[in-house]
């Protein structure tokens, strides 16, 4: 079964695992969550992804993610780690 299906069965249920609409929702606090198993600080998160320490606090905070070049770093130097944050599920986490 090709991608484009499975995504198009996903948005008709608008619930599951690959509901795009939901993983852009709550990809900030997903990603919050996997620097916050993953680093000691936003100190060390601005370092490890090379980014200003502004912007590795706002992504500590869950106030805007990363993307691109930034997700596709951690999900390759932690396969483990990022899939476990990203399959967690904020609503049932609080």
């Amino acid at each position: 079964m090709s991608f484009s299906k499975d995504l198009d069965r996903s948005r008709r249920k608008r619930r599951g695992p690959l509901d795009p609409y939901r993983m852009k929702r709550e990809f900030p606090e997903r990603w919050a969550s996997y620097l916050h198993a993953t680093f000691r600080n936003p100190e060390a998160v601005a370092t490890a992804f090379d980014v200003r320490f502004q912007t590795a606090c706002n992504w500590w905070t869950g106030t805007n993610a990363a993307s691109g070049d930034k997700v596709a770093l951690a999900a390759l130097f932690d396969p483990v780690g990022f899939a476990r944050a990203m399959r967690n599920d904020p609503e049932k986490a609080a």
